[in-house]
């Protein structure tokens, strides 16, 4: 909870598979949940249990027509997806960066977090700063 004692609010994001290639089409589906705090429960009512945990932190950025969302997580360090309209859209992003020859990751965090987390009980299944 912020120290205002306000409640947070949880973003949920549901991807699709990734089509692949150096610029990935992977439409998303996106909801808000308010309080935050709650979305444990809700999985839980629905069925699900937790397998791992990971912390990501996250700066999201405009240019032009796209996000440019810049990642970082525990131990795998930082990363930057650029999401647009079209594939055009963010070719031109990922120029304008200098980019264009930065290696691209085929794997999602999750599947990231994951092998990471195989074999190291001693996370506890989380993956988390500090």
């Amino acid at each position: 909870m912020p120290e205002d004692g306000s409640a947070e609010t949880c973003l949920i994001t549901c991807k699709s598979q990734s089509t692949g290639g150096d610029i990935s089409v992977r439409p998303s589906i996106d909801i808000h949940a308010d309080p935050g705090e709650l979305v444990p429960a809700l999985w839980t009512a629905l069925g699900f249990h937790e397998t791992l945990r990971f912390e990501k932190r996250r700066e999201t950025w405009r240019l032009d027509h796209c996000l440019v969302e810049l990642d970082q997580l525990p131990v795998f360090g930082q990363f930057v997806e650029i999401e647009g309209p079209d594939e055009a859209a963010i070719r031109d992003v990922r120029t304008r960066l200098g980019l264009d020859g930065a290696t691209v990751e085929k794997k999602t965090y999750l599947v990231m977090v994951r092998d990471h987390l195989a074999g190291r009980p001693e996370l506890g299944g989380a993956l988390r700063f500090g």
